[in-house]
Formats: C-alpha cells, structure tokens, sequence
C-alpha cells in the first residue's frame, strides 16, 4: 500500500494535469460535497497511528465505492466509469494525488482521476477474470484487458498475434516493459496506477 501510494505522488499526478468532469450541479456549477470527500486532501496526512490510518482507508475506500456507483448509475452509454475493479487501490491512487494537492477537496481530486480514466471506461459489461503473474494478481474485466492487449499492440510492446483477449506471459512481458519505461513497479499485471497511464496516454493520442 506504502509503495503504490508513494508511486502515484511521485508521478506528481497534480490536479493542474488532471479535469475534473462538468457533470450536474446549479447553473453556479455548487454543488453539496458529503462524507470524506468534503475534506481537504490535506486531512488524509494527519493519522498519527496506524489505527487511524486504517480508518482513513476504509473510510475513504467506501466513499469512492457509493461515488462511483453514482457515476455509474448516471453517467449515459457507460457501464463502469474506472476500470479498476479494487476500491482500495483506488483509495491510494486518491491519496497519492492528494499528497500533491493538500489544500484540494478530496472530491475535486477524484472527480479529475475519474476524468483521467476516461478513456479506458467501459460502455458494457463482461466477463470478470483474475489475472496473476508472481505474487501479483488483478481482477478487471474482459474489455479492460482486450483494450490494454490493443494499446500494447499499437505501441510495439506486444505482437498482435498475441492479442487475443487471453492474459499470458507475452502480455505480461509487455506490461513490464511499459510499466518499466514508465518507472512503476513491473507487475506484469494492469493494475490501477498502470491502467491510469495507460488511459492517460490513450488520452493524449
């Protein structure tokens, strides 16, 4: 948990590089924050004891989960707005940004990652797979693995032959080749802070 929050804010993932999405709000673009998320990112660096720290996590984990299903459910033409399936993984992406972006709502800075994964968000549903390599293992949908295999192909990290909606060692080496060349951990695995890059460079294109 340590190592992939200390990952993500050495990214420097600063809201500056990120957008918040418009969605519904008063014509004044207010609207009524609540829960975890009407803090101040600043807030989630305070836990003196790992008991609090904990208490954060789980905290924060639940709110991103009631978040996203209120995306989910309102968001036209999309099933699953973030591919990632852990919500404490995306609970430590959030305190990664935050770290960078003290004085921010912690709602701001998960409403821009959101935004920053859109181009990897999923219209429908489909089947849900484990993926493991070493001691590594994610669970994502088929799509989001179809859609990591076609942007590994597209930028020479895979042979097309081998994207074929099936995870196995070739896409694993792949993974780690990219994941090497953007200095993360070499999971071999798409897991949240490789799916972020990848539909941030997916954005860019």
């Amino acid at each position: 948990m340590k190592r992939t929050m200390k990952l993500a804010a050495g990214f420097a993932l600063a809201l500056g590089g990120l957008t918040t999405g418009a969605g519904a709000a008063t014509d004044a673009g207010l609207f009524a924050a609540r829960g975890i998320g009407a803090r101040a990112c600043g807030d989630l660096a305070v836990a003196s004891n790992e008991q609090q720290v904990t208490a954060l996590r789980m905290e924060l984990a639940a709110w991103i989960a009631g978040y996203m299903s209120s995306v989910n459910r309102t968001s036209g033409q999309t099933f699953d707005a973030i591919p990632v399936q852990n919500v404490q993984a995306l609970a430590e992406l959030t305190r990664g940004i935050c770290a960078n972006n003290t004085d921010k709502l912690v709602e701001n800075v998960f409403s821009a990652l959101v935004n920053g994964f859109a181009a990897l968000a999923l219209a429908g549903q489909s089947e849900m797979t484990t993926l493991r390599n070493d001691k590594y293992q994610v669970a994502v949908r088929a799509d989001t693995l179809t859609a990591v295999q076609n942007f590994l192909v597209a930028n020479s990290y895979l042979d097309a032959k081998f994207a074929d909606g099936q995870y196995g060692p070739k896409t694993a080496t792949a993974l780690k080749a990219f994941q090497e060349k953007r200095k993360i951990v070499q999971t071999g695995v798409p897991d949240a802070m490789t799916l972020f890059l990848i539909a941030e460079a997916l954005k860019a294109n």
